[in-house]
């Protein structure tokens, strides 16, 4: 099978906090905790315990295991696959940046660039 991704995926556990509003009625924003399984500057696969439909926008700050900077960044779900013995799913999610030093963190946290970046951004 022909490799669709743009952009190198490193294999790692970081930790994921995961915001995002349930409904758009009570406008109350819930927190979901979560782990990688990999990583890009595009996206990341998560595995959760909690069901998130394709398209659901959220908020993801990620706790970088290695460099421990904490990445702040806009996404959604783009697919979504269900482990049946573990009860767990695995979603493949899009970053939507909206800052360059967001994208400057995870290159630095990727590629092993030495230059300096803020610990914490805000997407």
């Amino acid at each position: 099978m022909k490799e669709r991704r743009r952009e190198r995926r490193k294999i790692e556990e970081d930790r994921v906090l995961i915001e995002y509003f349930p409904d758009n009625q009570s406008g109350t924003r819930e927190k979901h905790s979560a782990l990688t399984q990999d990583l890009s500057i595009g996206g990341a696969r998560i595995v959760t315990d909690k069901y998130f439909s394709v398209g659901t926008p959220f908020h993801v700050t990620l706790t970088l295991s290695s460099s421990r900077q904490k990445v702040k960044v806009h996404g959604k779900v783009k697919w979504i696959k269900h482990t049946a013995e573990e009860d767990l799913y695995e979603i493949g999610v899009e970053f939507l940046h909206d800052l360059s030093k967001t994208v400057l963190s995870l290159i630095s946290h990727l590629y092993g660039h030495t230059h300096e970046v803020e610990s914490v951004v805000h997407g």
